[in-house]
């Protein structure tokens, strides 16, 4: 006997509109719930940063200030408010399997590839904003320096990774794959990149995004996701500033050849061996993991799921509808804030 929810016209069975009006109303609820997590924290850490500016100014120029700021008001209380409305659409966990640990790896130099290619993409992106506009974005990049990594080091390779995976990808795919894997993930990684705040970020975290739900969706374990995450925030946010903080950027800025020749051979290129050999390692795993991607990018697959939706009704599902609209603007409206701050 046919489910009745599927009409057949020609050859492809269609959804019925009342699965279509459902599919709307989950992914609607969804981008509400990233609309309170990104929403309620920003409006908690403008308060917050109002409030000590005028009681205590001296805390914020401390250099735990920026950290605290950015992760107590996300983590602990807008993400415990976007789980009630999370927890209103039912999950579908997609079945548990293992991976060994050499395709890991691969995905993890497939993964450093597409990082420094969108961040590539993201510079550009910003290099145009900011000659248009005169201004330049800050960032959490930005903000990124061996001085700091007490601070930033835990909060970029533990927290960011397993609370990020968490929202991104286990409760938005757990509830999003039965309407489609592809739209799932292509909206995870439109989320991901959207709640970094900013063009130069977005780009790339989108691009990991897709591996990264890819991942989730073939696998069940989310342990995987927050291992790779990890590992990219760890090359890029801890070894990198770590490296760079021991190189005096004044005397590689200089306009004065001689200083500069004066620079290198009084130590100075004993301090850019470590720099050379970190941006040779990166670029030789960046290497392996584009010709991986072209090689093996037929495996890259998402599957039919058990509530597909009709292929000209995805867009219109997912983006025409308030929750996901609301999320939208609102994040695009941190990516212009980024740039006036």
């Amino acid at each position: 006997m046919e489910d009745p929810s599927v009409i057949r016209t020609g050859e492809a069975p269609l959804l019925s509109p009342d699965p279509v009006k459902k599919a709307k109303r989950d992914y609607r609820r969804i981008g509400f719930a990233l609309c309170v997590f990104i929403g309620a924290a920003s409006a908690l850490q403008i308060a917050a940063q109002t409030i000590l500016s005028i009681v205590c100014p001296a805390v914020t120029e401390q250099g735990w200030y920026i950290w605290v700021l950015s992760f107590i008001p996300l983590y602990l209380f807008g993400f415990p408010l976007s789980l009630l409305l999370f927890f209103s659409v039912p999950a579908e966990r997609p079945e548990k399997k293992t991976i060994p640990f050499y395709e890991w790896l691969a995905v993890l130099t497939v993964s450093i590839f597409l990082m420094y290619a969108g961040n590539l993409i993201g510079n550009l992106v910003n290099l145009v904003i900011s000659q248009l506009f005169g201004a330049e974005a800050v960032t959490v990049v930005n903000m990124l320096d061996g001085s700091q990594l007490y601070f930033s080091a835990p909060a970029v390779v533990i927290v960011a990774p397993v609370m990020e995976e968490l929202i991104c990808r286990k409760l938005l795919l757990d509830r999003t794959r039965r309407y489609g894997e592809a739209a799932a993930a292509v909206f995870s990684a439109v989320s991901f990149g959207l709640i970094h705040g900013n063009f130069t970020q977005f780009f790339y975290a989108f691009a990991l995004g897709l591996v990264f739900s890819w991942v989730y969706l073939r696998t069940g374990r989310v342990i995987y996701t927050m291992l790779l995450h990890a590992s990219i925030n760890f090359l890029g946010g801890v070894i990198g500033p770590l490296i760079l903080s021991k190189v005096d950027p004044d005397a590689l800025s200089t306009d004065d050849p001689e200083a500069l020749m004066s620079y290198l051979m009084s130590g100075g290129l004993r301090e850019l061996l470590p720099v050379f050999f970190y941006v040779g390692v990166l670029f030789s795993l960046a290497l392996v993991g584009a010709i991986l991607l072209l090689v093996f990018r037929k495996k890259i697959v998402f599957l039919p799921a058990s509530e597909e939706l009709p292929r000209q009704k995805v867009f219109s599902v997912v983006y025409l509808n308030a929750g996901t609209i609301l999320f939208v603007v609102f994040c695009l409206g941190l990516f212009v804030l980024a740039f006036f701050q």
